[in-house]
This record gives C-alpha cells, sequence and structure tokens, in this order.
C-alpha cells in the first residue's frame, strides 16, 4: 500500500492561476473570488494559530576549538 502525500504547493498555484486570471482581465464568477478570499482567509487564520517559535539562544564557542565555552 502507498501513500501518496498531496502537493504542497497545488493551493499556492491554483490562487497565483486565479490572481493571474484577474489580472488579465478575465471575467471571473462571484463564486470563484469567494474561492479565492476564503483561501486567502484560511491561510491567514492559520498562519495566525501557528505556535510562535521560541528564538534560539546563541552559544558561546570557542573561537580555536569550536566547541562550547
Amino acid at each position: 500500500m502507498s501513500t501518496t502525500n498531496p502537493d504542497p504547493l497545488a493551493k499556492a498555484r491554483h490562487l497565483n492561476d486565479l490572481r493571474q486570471r484577474v489580472l488579465a482581465g478575465e471575467d471571473i464568477p462571484p463564486e470563484e473570488y469567494r474561492e479565492i478570499i476564503a483561501d486567502i482567509r484560511q491561510t491567514r487564520l492559520a498562519a495566525a494559530a501557528a505556535p510562535v517559535r521560541p528564538k534560539a539562544k546563541p552559544t558561546k564557542l570557542n573561537p580555536d576549538t569550536l566547541e562550547p565555552l
């Protein structure tokens, strides 16, 4: 049994395609605009809910041996 991972960039590519269509002046149905807005909103909400990674603490190293002091 093989497991396939979904393409992590598929959503970004889809949004970029829709963006290019808008910039090209194509007529976009309101449903597609709603889809674009919903995708952007979902991405921003997920980013806001992501845990904040703590900053790494610098480690002082001996310049001669590159070992911690």
